[in-house]
């Protein structure tokens, strides 16, 4: 944190903000705190349905909090606060331009599984597979899978589905999940709140298994809230049978209905203009300043620049 508040004060001094807008969690303590002395304006985005014990302090400095989830409101009392969903890449909410499906050893006409545990892959969900998958491909032999596995278990997983399944992609990570997220057709996933936001975009169902460690169980909530309004199935980790998972992901897949509905209630949780929202936002106040003739920080500092300019050239001509 020390060093994080050195780092912030150095940039700041040197390019100084008017606005600071944090996107939660720890990393966001600093520039909030050295914002705030230096007189910006500091604007919180919180994703989750619960905030952490970060965003509920910087939330007592800033002049406006963002928040993805509609129920996040109440934990900000008093607070001014937008409900603007959380913005993702552009490329999650736009049709895939060309046919992806050759570079990951795959076809177009067959449904595809993605299976994502988070950027250290799951070990809770890779252990989940090893049985889960066997039941799914003796039912559906054209089922194609993409496992991001994260580090460690890919070995015992590629063993696993070469017995199993005809095509699939085993991988540690992917630098370029939208892809993916666009090809699926439906995604086993943990449930944190960015995941949900581009499973959102692209319109994916989702079989959703929050991390059962996270910070005040935020997953778990965040999965019931798109499991109460149909965008997404919930099973808890230690509920997650194989059997069970097995036949939730035939059902989203191969139930055409159920497929359908989980996409309309998707469509509830649309997060393609949530970066407008956000900088419309911000940029209102500057607006409205700029209106009643006032003069932003940043302007009063190239006026004062200039007039020392001025004066530095009447005293050489005087010399």
């Amino acid at each position: 944190m020390l060093r994080a508040l050195s780092l912030c004060v150095k940039w700041f001094f040197g390019w100084r903000p008017d606005i600071v807008l944090v996107m939660g969690g720890f990393t966001s303590v600093a520039p909030a705190i050295v914002g705030r002395m230096m007189g910006a304006r500091i604007y919180l985005h919180e994703a989750n349905s619960i905030p952490g014990r970060a965003n509920r302090l910087i939330a007592k400095w800033c002049h406006g909090i963002f928040v993805g989830f509609p129920s996040t409101e109440s934990f900000f009392p008093g607070r001014k606060v937008t409900v603007a969903g959380t913005p993702v890449r552009s490329q999650f909410c736009e049709a895939l331009s060309n046919s992806p499906f050759h570079r990951f050893g795959l076809v177009p006409d067959a449904p595809i599984l993605l299976v994502m545990g988070g950027s250290q892959g799951a070990r809770g969900i890779n252990r989940l597979m090893l049985n889960v998958v066997p039941l799914l491909c003796e039912k559906h032999p054209d089922l194609q899978f993409v496992h991001l596995a994260g580090r460690n278990e890919c070995e015992s997983l590629r063993e696993m589905y070469r017995d199993h399944c005809g095509r699939f992609y085993l991988s540690e990570f992917c630098s370029d999940t939208s892809v993916l997220v666009r090809m699926a057709s439906a995604v086993l996933s943990r449930a944190g709140a960015s995941s949900l936001a581009e499973y959102a975009a692209a319109g994916l169902p989702a079989l959703l298994v929050p991390y059962p460690a996270a910070v005040d169980d935020h997953q778990k909530h965040n999965a019931l809230i798109f499991s109460q309004d149909g965008a997404a199935m919930m099973v808890n980790e230690k509920e997650a049978i194989p059997s069970l998972i097995a036949a939730s992901l035939e059902q989203m897949i191969y139930d055409r209905s159920v497929h359908s509905k989980m996409e309309n209630s998707l469509k509830h949780w649309d997060p393609s203009h949530a970066a407008q929202r956000i900088a419309d936002d911000l940029v209102e106040p500057s607006a409205e300043s700029f209106k009643r003739g006032s003069k932003s920080r940043r302007d009063v500092r190239s006026d004062q620049n200039s007039n020392s300019e001025k004066m530095d050239a009447r005293h050489a001509a005087i010399s």
